[in-house]
């Protein structure tokens, strides 16, 4: 009987996490360069296995959240026709420098320009060049395919664009950023394209059939735990007692 309780506890677990990061995939879906999570999940025996090594036998005690996976599948391209935005076809990260003086890789080009007239992204954080930081201040600009910036037709730098050598190893750091804790390749395939920006990976319709689906696997769960409640409490209170 418990073995039935502690399967349907772990599911009502799983899904709550599932839904959750469906619900945060939603939330960005108009956000550009968002990439879709996904919860990985396993069986509660897979996790013992993993744990120490060695046969354990048949358990099953339901699915558990494992980790998240994430689809760096690329977006749609939106033109937009504004100078400052910015999208990478293909393989890539634009290079981003935090107040802390760390770097953060993303894929949203929606920049700006602040007070100074530095090239910042939307949350006010400097744009890395090869060189540093690019002022632009207001003249005109182009950037090329290679990601070259012109100002006023003469050459000033080049965006920073970097590519890790595997993506397992990024790591979302929030609002858009990711780090790269591996190593970068140095040979990778991209091209830049102004006055246009990469929309999230998320189709909504998949997203929004997979959250129903999702929440109704909760609410059986959440069923089934109901059910064995009243069978133990029956269990406790009534098998048994004289009449």
């Amino acid at each position: 009987m418990y073995t039935g309780f502690y399967t349907a506890a772990s599911g009502l677990t799983t899904q709550n996490k599932v839904v959750d990061v469906m619900g945060n995939n939603i939330a960005n879906a108009d956000t550009a360069g968002y990439k879709k999570d996904y919860l990985v999940t396993s069986t509660f025996g897979e996790h013992l296995q993993r744990q120490n090594g060695r046969e354990i036998g048949n358990v099953n005690f339901g699915s558990r959240a494992d980790h998240t996976y994430t689809s760096f599948e690329q977006g749609i391209e939106t033109g937009t026709g504004r100078t400052l935005d910015f999208l990478i076809k293909g393989d890539g990260f634009f290079n981003v420098t935090m107040p802390d003086g760390t770097t953060r890789l993303t894929r949203n080009g929606q920049f700006s320009l602040d007070a100074d007239g530095y090239l910042v992204d939307n949350r006010g954080n400097m744009i890395n060049c090869q060189n540093g930081p690019v002022m632009i201040g207001n003249a005109d600009f182009t950037v090329d395919e290679y990601g070259r910036v012109y100002l006023e037709g003469n050459y000033l730098d080049t965006l920073a664009i970097t590519c890790p050598a595997d993506y397992n190893n990024l790591e979302k750091a929030g609002e858009g950023y990711f780090v790269n804790t591996g190593a970068e390749n140095n040979e990778f395939n991209y091209s830049v394209v102004q006055g246009s920006i990469e929309s999230s990976n998320i189709d909504m319709v998949e997203e929004m059939a997979d959250m129903i689906a999702s929440s109704r696997s909760f609410q059986a769960c959440s069923q089934v735990i109901k059910i064995f409640d009243e069978i133990m409490n029956k269990s406790a209170n009534q098998v048994g007692r004289l009449l």
